[in-house]
Formats: C-alpha cells, sequence, structure tokens
C-alpha cells in the first residue's frame, strides 16, 4: 500500500482524520520514516491541532534534518500558536536550507510583523517579490502591512502592482477598493469593488463593502441592493440582516428595517448593537415602550453602552419622564463624555427639570432663527444629519452670517465623515464670531479624528483660552494629551 499517496489524496478532500489514521497505521509498518510524521503533522495542522502537529515535525526533523518544508510547516504551526520567537527561527532555517523558498520568506514576513519588526518584514517581502515577480502575493502581504500601518499611498502602488502581475485575481481589487475606503474616496472604492464582483460575483464581502460605500456616498437604494444580494448569497448569516435593517432606517422604511432586525435574532444573532438599531427603528415609529425593552436588552448586554444609555434618555425624555431621562443621559455622558449630541440632550432634558418654565415668548424673526436652530441640534441628537444640514442651510438662507448655524452644520458633516466640508463651516463660524468658542473645540476633535494629536491640542486651546467653562474642549485636551503622551 503506498501510504503516502494514500493519505495525499485523504488530505486533497479535506478528510484530514482519516489522512491521521492511515499515517499511524504507516508509522506503525515504518517507524523511521519521516516523511509519514511530516504528513501526519500537516493533517493535524488542518485539524487545528497545532501542539500534536508540532510534536510530529519535531520527530520528522530529527529524522531527516535538510527538508526546509518541515521547518517551514513547524514554524507556521508555531505562528498560529503565538510563539513567534520559534517561528521566526525555523522560517529562516527553512531559508537557509533552501533561499529561494518563497512562502517561508512571506511567513516569516508576517511573523515580524506581528513583532512589530516592519523593516525586517518589508526586506522579506521584497526578497518574496524578486524571487516570484510574477506573483500577486508578495504584493499583497507587502501592501497588507503598509495598509495596517496606515501607509496607504504606498500600499496603493503595490497592490496596483498585483493587479499588473494577476489581472484576473478579484482579491486585489477589492484590497484597492479597501484603501479608497480608508482614504475615503468612495467613488474609486465603489469602482474597485465593482471590478471584483465582476470577477467573483458569488462572494457576498464584496456586496457587503460596497453597500457600505454607496451608504458612504449616500446613495441608500443602490447599498440596499447589494446588502440584498448579500443576503441571498448567505440567507443564514445574520450579517446582511443587520446592514440591510441599518439601511432600511436611512430610507426611513424602519417597519421594514424592524423585520430585518427580526430575522437576525432567529438566526441567534444577539448582541447589544442589534439592539439598539431595532429600539431607533421603533423611536421613529414613535413605538416608545418597544424602543425602550431594545434599548434596554442593549444595556443588559452591555452595561457600558453609552449610546443605548443615551437612547433610553431620548426616549424618557418622550414619555416626559424627565427624572429617568436624567439618569440616563447622566450614564451616557460618564462613559463617554466626547459626544457633543449627550451634552446637547442633557441641557434639553435640563430645561424641563428646571424650577420655572421660561416666559412664552411672542414670534419674532429671530426666536424662529433659535427654534430652527434648536430643531438642528435635535436632528443631531437623533442623527439625521441629512436633516441636520437642511435645516442649517434653510436658516442661512435667512441670516447668512449665523455662527451657530455654521457649527451645527459643521457637526452634520462631520458625523458624515465629510471632515473637509465640516472644516470648512468651523472655519466660517470663526470667521464670523472669532471669540466663538465651540467651532474651535469642534476642529480639534476633526483633526484629533486624523490623527493630528498636537493640532487638536492648539485647538481645544484656544476654545478654553475663551470659555474656560467649556468643558468638552477640557476633558478633550486632557484626553488628547494623554494619547500624545502615550
Amino acid at each position: 500500500m503506498d501510504y503516502e499517496e494514500l493519505a495525499n489524496e485523504k488530505m486533497e478532500f479535506g478528510l484530514y482524520e482519516e489522512a491521521v489514521e492511515i499515517l499511524n497505521e504507516a508509522i506503525e509498518h515504518k517507524p523511521r520514516e519521516g516523511e509519514y510524521y511530516f504528513l501526519r503533522g500537516e493533517a493535524k495542522h488542518c485539524l487545528e491541532n497545532y501542539e500534536d502537529a508540532i510534536i510530529d515535525y519535531d520527530t520528522a526533523i530529527e529524522l531527516s534534518k535538510n527538508h526546509s518544508q518541515y521547518y517551514h510547516m513547524r514554524g507556521r504551526s508555531k505562528y498560529l500558536l503565538s510563539r513567534f520567537k520559534e517561528a521566526e527561527a525555523d522560517a529562516t532555517k527553512a531559508i537557509s536550507l533552501d533561499c529561494e523558498d518563497y512562502t517561508s520568506f512571506l511567513m516569516r514576513g508576517d511573523i515580524r510583523c506581528d513583532m512589530e519588526n516592519y523593516s525586517g518584514a518589508a526586506a522579506d517581502y521584497t526578497k518574496a517579490m524578486e524571487i516570484k515577480p510574477n506573483n500577486p502575493k508578495g504584493y499583497i502581504f507587502y501592501g497588507d502591512m503598509k495598509n495596517s500601518l496606515e501607509l496607504y499611498e504606498d500600499a496603493l502602488k503595490l497592490f496596483e502592482q498585483a493587479s499588473e502581475v494577476a489581472p484576473d485575481d478579484d482579491r486585489v481589487y477589492a484590497k484597492i477598493a479597501d484603501v479608497y475606503m480608508e482614504l475615503r474616496e468612495f467613488e474609486k472604492a465603489v469602482t474597485y469593488y465593482t471590478k471584483a464582483i465582476e470577477l467573483d460575483s458569488e462572494w457576498a464581502t464584496y456586496y457587503k463593502k460596497r453597500g457600505t460605500a454607496y451608504e458612504k456616498l449616500d446613495k441608500p437604494e443602490k447599498a440596499l441592493k447589494d446588502y440584498n444580494k448579500m443576503i441571498k448569497l448567505g440567507p443564514l448569516l445574520d450579517e446582511g440582516y443587520i446592514y440591510k435593517g441599518d439601511v432600511l432606517q436611512d430610507l426611513e422604511r424602519y417597519e421594514d428595517a424592524v423585520k430585518a432586525y427580526k430575522k437576525v435574532i432567529k438566526l441567534n444573532g444577539e448582541y447589544d448593537g442589534l439592539y439598539n438599531a431595532m429600539g431607533s427603528a421603533y423611536f421613529e415609529l414613535e413605538k416608545y415602550d418597544e424602543a425602550l425593552d431594545a434599548y434596554k436588552k442593549a444595556i443588559e448586554l452591555n452595561q457600558m453602552y453609552a449610546r443605548a444609555h443615551y437612547n433610553c434618555a431620548r426616549v424618557y425624555l418622550k414619555k416626559e419622564n424627565y427624572k429617568e431621562a436624567f439618569l440616563s443621559i447622566e450614564r451616557a455622558i460618564f462613559i463617554d463624555n466626547d459626544k457633543y449630541e449627550y451634552s446637547l440632550l442633557r441641557d434639553e432634558i435640563n430645561k424641563h427639570i428646571d424650577l420655572f418654565k421660561p416666559v412664552k415668548k411672542e414670534k419674532t424673526k429671530a426666536n424662529n432663527i433659535n427654534d430652527k436652530l434648536g430643531k438642528a441640534r435635535e436632528f443631531i441628537v437623533a442623527q439625521k444629519y441629512s436633516s441636520a444640514i437642511k435645516t442649517c442651510k434653510k436658516v442661512l438662507e435667512t441670516e447668512p452670517e449665523n455662527e451657530v448655524a455654521y457649527n451645527n452644520l459643521g457637526i452634520a458633516y462631520y458625523s458624515l465623515g465629510k471632515y473637509d466640508e465640516a472644516l470648512k463651516c468651523y472655519n466660517k463660524a470663526i470667521k464670523i464670531a472669532p471669540k466663538y468658542a465651540k467651532p474651535y473645540c469642534n476642529i480639534g476633535v476633526l483633526k484629533e479624528e486624523e490623527g493630528k494629536i498636537s493640532e487638536a491640542i492648539e485647538y481645544y486651546d484656544k476654545a478654553i483660552a475663551i470659555d474656560s467653562t467649556l468643558e468638552q474642549a477640557k476633558t478633550n485636551r486632557k484626553n488628547a494629551d494623554a494619547k500624545l503622551k502615550g
């Protein structure tokens, strides 16, 4: 019997346990045959039994020390056990036995990445590319490292090289699209996800990612179409229904959104974010009891879920239970004191728990403007950013030099990820009213999001210098300083 051929055949069809049994018998017949131990190690590795696989590789190496593949596979098992130093040593040994061992250079590159030895990893990926310049893996692995280090332009160049080498590899186009998502160039991301889909129309993840890009472009109908395709390809995966539910909310189809979320629960996909999203759909349907139950379930699953506490406060405010509204928003702010909308909601709640109600004023143009600004803030609190933008723009049609409208418009743009537009609005607010502190603070938040911590601190300091009572600026400044110091 040719045990080796039979074991390889079983492994080719994923029958790893049967392969182990065959190799057990082979080893009984020839206990000094290193290849049998190596193959059994491979089968155990595929069964994720890495410790036992290493024992077999040890024996194979002891019986035959000059097989680079034996060291490579032992290194791979050790790598998956996070034994990085040992894995690196095995990859190095494999390379010493075969200086053209392409896969060992790639593996050692990955190991060194995880060890944060990025220069060593770069050298390994470069060597792999030299050995096989027409194989896309070296470019892809190197590009993945650059992407993880947020060196997006470098990553793009490497992935583009990979696409030249392998123009029919859908994964390469998806990776290019992923980088464009990081760069917030969503139109380009859609273009490359579409190329990936053209090459593999059965891979659900591509539809999910393109759907997300369409959402960023404010094209919810196209996003919904992609999420429906994703569900068709994977009807038993809860993720598609979650994305579908979220975009249905954007389309104000709240009943359909609830149905999508309930489908997730039927698939045993219970988690905090799901119930929070369902609560928000119920809230829009003015089914406040159902919304509150959903938000409470989210909190039951995660006591530190600030957004769910915040949403409970919104429901309690609607139900005129101001005490519970106040307690809920205080919990949200205690957990996460960086959210502007939390402070806005607390201000709104505080109006209702004051001892004296404000005197009703006669309607004037100024009051009308203030009402609209208040409505814009409500839209921001409710995460209806497009509505907030429309409302702010209406204010600016009447009062084009209103700094508060520009500041709120900036917040809405920022919340949608449109940082350039947000910055223009904040700067316009500052130009109109240089002593208005809030836009300085908001520019600080934007700079911090871009990783420009020192610049963020400068803006927080400007805000504090203008208004020493602006708690958000003081808290943000403290947190940014901690980040800067590491």
